[in-house]
């Protein structure tokens, strides 16, 4: 059972939740402008006016407080992210913004169980939280039709990994045997051409 939020605490998770939703909403709108004239731009544009919205809210909750709510958000920081997340694609784009979701729905369902919020304040962080459940339903179904580019990806650098903790080993092993360092680098070559051969020859017919 997770522990309840101190008074202090509460403050704190406002304020992150602040700057959390200026940056979120600022990425938001940056991709929807990459992805200009899609459907999926046309979604991005509705989640950043509702994190917008969320910003509101908490601007005003900590102004209510005596709370100093003035928090600046590095607009190059929002664009590199912007960047990045666009050059990640589209799948990958969707399960890091998801994982971003699910982090303000376990911070908002703590903050509703605080006995430091008035009751309309719990009644607000309750209509935010349904707000980003929605938020993360919609990623889900949107995510559906990249399912199959994410699990291989997934499997990729799992199997990247694995190859070279395998390629590694073989070539420490030879080491302690040979001392020709030529020989132990063919001997490792072929050892990694093999496992290469063995992932796209499983990835053709069982992938």
């Amino acid at each position: 059972m997770s522990q309840l939020l101190s008074e202090q605490d509460v403050i704190d998770t406002a304020r992150s939740s602040l700057r959390t939703e200026l940056i979120t909403a600022g990425i938001y709108s940056k991709l929807a402008e990459m992805h200009s004239g899609s459907d999926y731009s046309e979604k991005l544009k509705h989640f950043a006016e509702a994190e917008n919205g969320h910003a509101t809210f908490w601007y005003d909750f900590l102004e209510r407080k005596g709370i100093d709510a003035d928090i600046s958000v590095s607009s190059l920081w929002v664009a590199i992210l912007a960047f990045i997340y666009g050059k990640l694609g589209t799948g990958l784009t969707l399960k890091l913004l998801e994982a971003g979701e699910r982090k303000a729905i376990r911070d908002y369902s703590r903050l509703f169980r605080s006995d430091h919020l008035l009751p309309q304040e719990k009644e607000s962080v309750m209509m935010l939280l349904l707000a980003e459940l929605a938020h993360e339903e919609e990623f889900l179904e949107y995510e559906a039709r990249f399912r199959f580019f994410i699990s291989k990806i997934a499997t990729i650098f799992t199997q990247t990994s694995g190859g070279l903790v395998t390629v590694i080993s073989t070539a420490i092993g030879l080491a302690g045997v040979y001392d020709n360092s030529l020989m132990i680098g063919v001997t490792g070559l072929i050892v990694g051409i093999t496992g290469a051969l063995n992932t796209v020859v499983g990835f053709y017919f069982f992938g």
